[in-house]
């Protein structure tokens, strides 16, 4: 028995070093997430104290066949918004920039909020300050879509409504990828 947890638990932390390695350095061992917040920052103007909020992740949004990676990047303190970058590659000394899926409307994706790419287009679903809000429970909701127009993202009209449940919830509706 003692054996099968020791293997169990060496298995475990092996598993957690692969999915770092997956995860990929940079220059110096430097996290690719930390090099995506500092060309984040590059991309979008007035970024403070940028970081990359979530994992990234891959979907085809242009139709090409190949994969497109979307890096949600947190910008600024408990009242900075999230910017979700599209990319082409995940290394970020070699990827290209195809655009934000997310607009001036300052969303909060941290806590319940989604990305949901289907095909060309992408559903943002977030957060968003009403007037008088704290800067940390942001009570509107915001739904917003983007297209893919073959050289650029479009965007729909952002839909605002009042969140089911006041400050936070665990998921917003309609969010089906986190």
């Amino acid at each position: 028995m003692f054996l099968l947890v020791l293997v169990v638990v060496i298995g475990g932390f092996w598993l957690v070093g692969s999915a770092e390695e997956l995860a990929g350095a940079g220059p110096d061992n430097v996290p690719v997430e930390a090099l995506w917040a500092e060309r984040g920052a590059e991309l979008v103007p007035g970024c403070t104290d940028a970081r990359v909020a979530e994992h990234p992740f891959a979907q085809d949004v242009t139709g090409d066949g190949a994969l497109e990676y979307f890096v949600t990047l947190h910008c600024g303190g408990l009242d900075g918004a999230d910017n979700v970058l599209v990319v082409d590659y995940w290394d970020p000394d070699s990827a290209g920039y195809l655009g934000a899926v997310t607009t001036a409307v300052p969303v909060h994706l941290q806590r319940g909020g989604c990305v949901h790419p289907d095909g060309r287009t992408v559903t943002v679903i977030g957060r968003v300050r009403a007037d008088g809000d704290p800067a940390d429970r942001p009570s509107l909701v915001v739904k917003q879509t983007a297209t893919w127009n073959g050289t650029a993202f479009t965007f729909g009209a952002a839909e605002r409504s009042a969140a089911a449940a006041p400050g936070y919830g665990p998921t917003l509706p309609g969010c089906g990828r986190a």
